[in-house]
């Protein structure tokens, strides 16, 4: 994980061939797609510039059992609070049957299908992203 922090947060998203692909094409479009994803580009990069510790030490979750039962966080939903998955057809990052498994797993959760278009970053078009923020403010 510190050798990859190394690497110009551009060479990172290569590993992850959706994710570098949606950065490509909004810096090509322009305008407010740029924007965000310039922001999350920045993001990123803070997130390196202050440790590489968070891929290391989170690895666990993704190649072990996770340390509690998933539907114990039906919990949170049986007090009201909004527990919502997104996914893509084309999120090859975290496809889809993963989402479906997490959704299945967690009563009460809320799968939420974006187009195929923006792999992974399905969530960081404009309107995407004005549609889960409103989400998330009306919720509160």
């Amino acid at each position: 994980a510190r050798m990859l922090a190394l690497l110009p947060v551009r060479n990172q998203l290569r590993f992850a061939p959706d994710v570098f692909k949606y950065m490509v094409d909004t810096e090509r479009m322009g305008g407010v797609h740029r924007e965000i994803s310039q922001h999350l580009e920045a993001d990123l990069a803070r997130w390196d510039d202050h440790t590489y510790r968070g891929v290391s030490d989170n690895m666990h979750t993704i190649v072990k059992n996770l340390p509690f039962e998933l539907s114990d966080l039906a919990s949170l939903t049986r007090r009201g609070l909004k527990f919502w998955i997104t996914t893509a057809p084309d999120d090859a990052t975290n496809p889809p049957p993963m989402q479906q498994w997490w959704a299945d797993e967690i009563p009460g959760s809320e799968l939420l299908q974006f187009s195929a278009g923006w792999g992974h970053c399905h969530a960081f078009t404009p309107e995407n992203l004005d549609y889960l923020l409103g989400l998330v403010a009306s919720s509160v």
